[in-house]
């Protein structure tokens, strides 16, 4: 796949409202995130994110700043959501082609 301006988008220095809104705006056209970056300080954190197009999309929810308690939850929560998209059929189709060191063969392209 060509990363192209209809797959591909990026941006940085958003707060944490921003880049969850981004995020979420995104998520609901099909991309996920690829990259993602904090930084910035603990009173102040900025984000910069690129996302990508992709026929199954992992990110499926955005966790903002949270403690300790509430990121296990989070962890907890995405560890059930992963089982489920390791399982599908891109998944398996894109680790057999990592190890097979050849491009996938995606069931439905972007």
């Amino acid at each position: 796949m060509a990363l192209t301006p209809q797959n591909v988008v990026a941006w940085h220095d958003r707060t944490p409202a921003e880049h969850g809104a981004l995020v979420d705006k995104w998520a609901a056209k099909k991309f996920r995130t690829l990259s993602l970056g904090l930084y910035g300080t603990t009173v102040q954190p900025l984000y910069a994110a690129v996302m990508v197009k992709r026929p199954t999309v992992i990110a499926t929810k955005q966790f903002g700043p949270v403690n300790q308690a509430g990121m296990q939850k989070a962890f907890d929560e995405m560890a059930k959501l992963s089982a489920r998209y390791f399982a599908s059929d891109e998944a398996r189709e894109g680790m057999t082609a990592f190890a097979e060191k050849r491009p996938p063969a995606w069931a439905q392209d972007v």
